[in-house]
């Protein structure tokens, strides 16, 4: 089977002030979020070669059935700061090594901006 991992981490504050919802939306567009996210957070195909092949990041938008949906604070660090999913699986896709540098207070703003997107249409991701 597919090896589970488990990794401790705390919360960090989401502040949905407008500072830091400005903070959040800079940094997601400027780290990366928006090139598999889509800049409205509902996905976007970041690879496709035409044969077969396909990579889209999921819509990571609040709503019901939306991968993030059931996401706590501590499932938003651990994907995020290590790329692992809630069930411990591994993100196929995340560049948690960049994201792992973020401040506390940073990723509190681009997670307060992320949870403050409106509901896109969109699924999971395509591997």
């Amino acid at each position: 089977g597919q090896r589970l991992l488990r990794v401790d981490v705390r919360p960090v504050a989401y502040v949905a002030n407008t500072q830091s919802l400005e903070r959040g939306k800079y940094l997601f567009n400027s780290r990366g979020c928006v090139d598999c996210h889509g800049a409205t957070g509902g996905g976007r195909e970041f690879l496709n070669d035409g044969k077969g092949l396909r990579l889209a990041g999921p819509n990571i938008t609040p709503g019901d059935g939306k991968v993030v949906a059931r996401y706590t604070p501590e499932d938003w660090v651990r994907v995020l700061r290590h790329g692992i999913k809630p069930d411990g699986r591994p993100v196929f896709v995340m560049p948690s090594e960049d994201y792992n540098r973020l401040t506390d207070a940073d990723l509190g703003a681009l997670l307060a901006y992320v949870r403050s997107l409106p509901p896109q249409a969109g699924g999971e991701a395509v591997l």
